[in-house]
């Protein structure tokens, strides 16, 4: 019981990082404040940003050596440590925990032109990961200044589903279809292989994924994913497709249905709106069927997943404040009962507040219609109390039809970037 306690507050505590507001595009700002209400907003990248940096600052770093060849390198990382209190209510009961989170993060980048750079990062997270792993290792090359690929162990994103995106998420542990919208979402976990190409106003995208240990593997045991994305009329629009590996091959643990989605997205009076519509083929035979039948006969999808969003952010003269509101349909076609399933996540927060600037309000919020059930969040952040260091206090209810639980924590976060 004590350990289960002490990971939900770790959970609560970890949450509290959407007070954070301060951008970055480094490997590490990104890693560790998943829920920066400004950084979590901004539109995924299909590739790596390095490839595009100024030739200037290649020259400067591909200096003259009197050795064979001189390979630049640059390292940076980021070092935490958190440590709290918590008092839990579980069910009418009452508990108490103590609450002890480090992280490290180590990376490196090199490149040698403007054609070629490496990058890779080593992550430590305990007591909930390992004390030493290698989380990226990929490189990126430029051809005929025009074709990006990227060959390695590293994590790519599509889409702008933001709260809907996180496939480990525990919340919605019964609905794993539901939050698959980033259709890459174990791309850190296999050998990929992507390749971008610009296209009229926008790019296409081909990835290859396969977290296998064959030197040779059949097109059989291999993921395959395509994106077409288009600005139009000044509107985002993205159609993508996923094949996993076959049920028949090597890797048939992996074997999912097909996906078939699109994306649009356009800013309106200052708003991000963005929709979401993704299907999960189990028949692919069936799908003129489809068509020909103008949507009677259902049988060639297992799931269609709708979900749009709004999102808004203020720079206002005394302080920040902005919103990211999410909602889900999930529709079972060929279910029996129940076959639409609703939900609703929110996140928002204020920050710059206070006589030094150094405070920041925000609440996480989300709610399953048809489990009855929810997580509310509420927390404070205060900066700079110390230097390197910010205290930082929150509630968590989770809530269900049956029973409750309620969380109040407080910790100090020290942290040191390098």
């Amino acid at each position: 019981m004590k350990y289960v306690v002490f990971f939900v507050a770790l959970l609560i505590f970890a949450s509290f990082r959407v007070f954070s507001s301060e951008e970055s595009e480094d490997f590490f700002e990104e890693e560790g404040d998943y829920f920066d209400l400004e950084s979590i907003f901004e539109g995924a990248e299909d590739i790596s940003e390095p490839l595009a940096a100024e030739e200037s600052e290649t020259e400067e770093k591909t200096e003259k050596s009197a050795l064979p060849f001189f390979v630049p390198l640059k390292f940076s990382g980021r070092i935490a440590a958190e440590v709290g209190l918590a008092f839990v209510r579980d069910d009418g009961e009452n508990d108490y925990t103590g609450y002890l989170d480090f992280s490290h993060y180590l990376a490196f980048d090199s490149r040698l032109d403007k054609t070629i750079a490496v990058h890779g990062s080593l992550k430590t997270a305990r007591p909930s990961g390992q004390w030493l792993e290698l989380y990226e290792l990929y490189v990126n090359y430029l051809m005929l200044d025009k074709i990006y690929i990227c060959a390695g162990k590293k994590s790519t994103v599509w889409g702008n589903t933001r709260i809907f995106s996180d496939a480990n998420d525990e919340f919605y542990d019964n609905d794993t279809d539901a939050h698959y919208t980033n259709i890459l979402y174990d791309s850190i976990d296999s050998l990929s292989g992507v390749v971008t190409i610009p296209l009229w106003t926008g790019t296409v995208t081909a990835v290859a994924l396969y977290d296998g240990n064959a030197t040779s593997p059949t097109s059989d045991d291999i993921s395959v994913a395509l994106s077409v994305e288009m600005i139009v009329k000044k509107t985002s629009v993205n159609v993508f497709a996923r094949r996993f590996p076959s049920e028949d091959g090597a890797r048939a643990t992996k074997h999912q249905n097909p996906i078939l989605g699109m994306e649009l997205k356009r800013t309106i009076f200052g708003f991000d709106v963005y929709a979401q519509e993704l299907s999960r083929i189990q028949d692919v035979s069936a799908i003129k069927s489809a068509f020909s039948s103008r949507g009677s006969d259902m049988s060639a999808f297992s799931r269609f997943v709708s979900t749009l969003g709004i999102y808004r952010w203020w720079n206002i003269d005394f302080f920040d404040a902005g919103f990211n509101v999410e909602v889900q349909d999930v529709f079972a076609p060929n279910a029996e009962e129940d076959k639409h399933s609703d939900k609703i996540a929110l996140n928002a927060g204020v920050s710059r507040l206070g006589k030094n600037r150094n405070i920041k309000v925000g609440t996480t919020w989300k709610h399953d219609f048809f489990d009855k059930k929810g997580l509310l969040k509420l927390g404070v952040s205060v900066s700079d109390i110390f230097p390197h260091a910010s205290w930082r206090t929150g509630v968590e209810w989770d809530y269900d039809k049956e029973k409750s639980k309620i969380i109040l924590g407080t910790y100090i976060k020290i942290n040191m970037n390098y």
